[in-house]
């Protein structure tokens, strides 16, 4: 039996049974694109000139095309596909997918042609999966209406800006209020008499004395002191906890947490059961006050309602926020979250309160200096070296990657801010370069509209960072002059 070996975008390891699978006709839908290693054309390129089937060739070259025109091989060649590691970008309009394979000749005639139905269903393996990550949040209708360009993220079709612009949108969160769709993100029950046990044994961060309507953020963290993802947990009650975790983790997250689970606990991934809204900015409160009664809006940062009444739909409400304003989450059934937005945004009209979206939440987060998992944190970067260390508790009798971290002393690499004092804008995966050689790279970048400058955070060296010392930026080969500063950019006066 003839399988492809494929890794989807979590790096899981996929098989497929190719054997006997015929579905060229079919590749076309994917509007795919393949990239192929060199070396794999150079040591197939002879015996391709002499086999297959000529008409074949060019219909599958001719859809899945090259990184360059000398690439541009028969692509019905004696080959088996061991490995494609897979990139996927997607929008509303067109999909897109590039991989890299690996491969192994033979010269057997009937692999020959397994290996052609190899090559063929990687394409539309890979597009069955791109369009199972298609997936569109309680309020896709309602971006659509509200003018909202959507592209795809964490696996959601979501709006990465309104007809207002991204700079728009940042200022009424630092000035008035703007609401975001996040219903993306995932959420998990934790409970069962070992619950809290278990939540100190997962997390970083010590959950002993959390009582009910308050919140707590942590990291999870792999053996090795990786940042598996990082999350807030809720308390609702005794044994009785819920966990929201980053979109495109929820299935990892979910994963790890019931490899990980111990007697007298119970997990539930109930995601698809809950719609999210967050309305930022000074004025949440006082729009949030004329659609929910006081008694169900909580009083201090980091805590939250349950059970609470909007309108006669059940929600629970929390008080964290990742823009660095003041602001609640408000949590829903999922079919009631257009009701929700749609009055949040009539009783907002009078206090500035705007749809707001993907881009902006990412320039306030920045300005914040919040950590955006697969950026300031990922399965290597520890949530210390991300500058985490006031979640992660190191005087816990135990808790997944504890040993690693206690074995990483002193850090060899530390968060930093850049702020540039040149021309230009940063981006993420840029060498930082200080007196001459390179100590680290970027994170994430961009220019911060209430700033109204180009910051960018970057991992270093712990030896590089200095605090007002120059470094420079390779930016497409101009080095473009920063200064290393404190974080946060931004900090809201209270």
């Amino acid at each position: 039996m003839s399988k492809l070996n494929h890794f989807d975008k979590k790096g899981n390891a996929v098989m497929v049974d190719i054997t006997g699978k015929d579905i060229t006709d079919r590749i076309a839908i994917a509007k795919g694109k393949i990239y192929v290693n060199r070396d794999v054309f150079d040591a197939i390129a002879e015996k391709t000139a002499k086999k297959g089937d000529v008409l074949g060739c060019a219909r599958i070259a001719g859809i899945m095309g090259c990184k360059r025109t000398s690439d541009l091989i028969p692509m019905c060649h004696p080959l088996m596909i061991t490995k494609a590691s897979v990139d996927f970008e997607m929008n509303s309009q067109e999909l897109s997918i590039s991989a890299i394979c690996t491969a192994k000749i033979t010269d057997k005639t009937g692999v020959e042609m397994e290996a052609l139905t190899g090559v063929t269903i990687a394409l539309l393996t890979i597009y069955d999966m791109c369009k199972a990550m298609e997936k569109k949040t309680p309020l896709y209708d309602t971006h659509l209406k509200y003018g909202g360009k959507i592209v795809e993220f964490g696996g959601f079709l979501l709006p990465v800006q309104y007809g207002s612009g991204v700079k728009a949108e940042h200022m009424a969160v630092r000035t008035q209020c703007g609401l975001f769709d996040v219903s993306h993100m995932g959420e998990v029950l934790v409970q069962g008499e070992k619950a809290k046990d278990f939540l100190n044994l997962l997390l970083t961060n010590d959950y002993t004395d959390l009582q009910p309507g308050f919140a707590r953020y942590s990291p999870m963290c792999n053996e090795h002191g990786g940042t598996v993802d990082d999350l807030i947990v809720y308390m609702k009650g005794e044994n009785d906890y819920f966990v929201v975790v980053n979109a495109a983790n929820t299935d990892k997250d979910f994963a790890w947490m019931c490899d990980h689970k111990i007697d007298g606990v119970e997990l539930t991934n109930a995601s698809d059961q809950y719609g999210q809204v967050a309305l930022q900015g000074p004025n949440a409160e006082n729009v949030l006050k004329k659609v929910v009664d006081e008694k169900y809006i909580p009083a201090g940062y980091y805590t939250c309602i349950f059970g609470g009444d909007f309108q006669g739909i059940p929600v629970m409400i929390s008080r964290t926020g990742y823009t660095g304003e003041d602001g609640f989450e408000i949590y829903m059934p999922a079919d009631k979250a257009p009701d929700v937005w749609e009055a949040l945004i009539e009783a907002g009209k009078d206090d500035g309160l705007i749809p707001c979206a993907l881009g902006a939440r990412d320039t306030l987060r920045m300005e914040a200096a919040m950590p955006l998992y697969g950026h300031e944190l990922n399965d290597e970067i520890s949530p210390r070296t991300a500058g985490l260390g006031f979640a992660v508790k190191m005087d816990k009798p135990d808790f997944i990657g504890k040993a690693a971290l206690e074995a990483d002393q002193p850090l060899k690499e530390r968060r930093v801010g850049l702020k540039v004092t040149g021309r230009g804008i940063l981006r993420e995966h840029l060498d930082v370069y200080k007196d001459g050689k390179i100590v680290g790279h970027t994170t994430s970048g961009t220019y911060l509209p209430y700033l109204g400058s180009s910051y960018a955070m970057a991992i270093v060296e712990s030896g590089a960072r200095e605090i007002g010392a120059a470094c420079q930026v390779d930016v497409r080969g101009r080095m473009v002059d920063c200064e290393m500063v404190g974080l946060p950019f931004y900090k809201r006066q209270k």
